[in-house]
């Protein structure tokens, strides 16, 4: 079946409505400045650079707490900075993570949902199975790697890619089954196994992912998956 883009993505896509730079623009910018690269790029810094770095981190462990959550901290300033617009800070932020604790692989969260929110799945897809390959119990990748699934059967769907489609249906269903089983409280994960097993026409399963992602406190400006489940569901 050829669902809404609304009810394939609304759950899904959790920042484009903050969209304030293209891909060709932060191509150009990034040329210019390598915080704005994930990882920055891994070029080679100067000694100024490596000293900015070493002081910057320095100061902020000065405030006390464990590189793990210093790192968690500025992850969740970067994903603030993607919900406000702000796409460049907010790069900043989760390479700060970065410089903070190096092996933190929810950088590679950060990293994808900054891609996905300029609609360029293929490097989100890449920033989410390289932190996977490091730590593929990631339930943050895991969830958000589904998302980026669900985002190419949408597009395959437009395409009369059904075979495509049914594919990432079913990866996405593989990733975010294997994320619940790690983390059975996020609401997130809940709500999009929802959404997948109403595609699969899994109705129980898909009334019970429903309800749990409720009683979990999911947050979703998505209006049209209600209606949809109770229409494929009916109960």
């Amino acid at each position: 079946r050829k669902l809404s883009l609304t009810l394939l993505l609304a759950c899904c896509v959790m920042f484009s409505h903050a969209q304030t730079i293209s891909f060709a623009e932060w191509q150009e910018m990034s040329e210019k400045d390598m915080r704005l690269l994930p990882l920055f790029g891994n070029k080679q810094k100067n000694a100024e650079q490596v000293a900015s770095d070493e002081d910057f981190v320095s100061q902020t462990m000065a405030n006390g707490g464990a590189p793990k959550q210093a790192s968690e901290h500025l992850i969740g300033l970067g994903f603030e900075q993607l919900r406000g617009g702000n796409m460049v800070h907010a790069m900043y932020r989760f390479n700060q993570a970065y410089l903070v604790r190096p092996t933190s692989t929810d950088i590679y969260w950060g990293y994808g949902a900054f891609f996905m929110t300029m609609d360029r799945t293929q490097e989100a897809h890449d920033m989410y199975k390289a932190g996977l390959a490091i730590d593929s119990t990631n339930t943050h990748l895991l969830t958000a790697e589904a998302t980026a699934q669900l985002k190419d059967r949408y597009e395959y769907l437009q395409e009369d890619s059904d075979r495509l489609a049914d594919r990432c249906l079913a990866i996405a269903t593989k990733l975010l089954t294997r994320s619940y089983k790690l983390d059975p409280k996020n609401p997130d994960t809940a709500y999009k196994l929802a959404v997948c097993h109403e595609a699969l026409m899994s109705c129980q399963k898909a009334w019970e992912f429903y309800d749990l992602s409720l009683k979990l406190g999911v947050q979703t400006s998505d209006e049209t998956f209600p209606g949809q489940l109770m229409k494929t569901c009916p109960r």
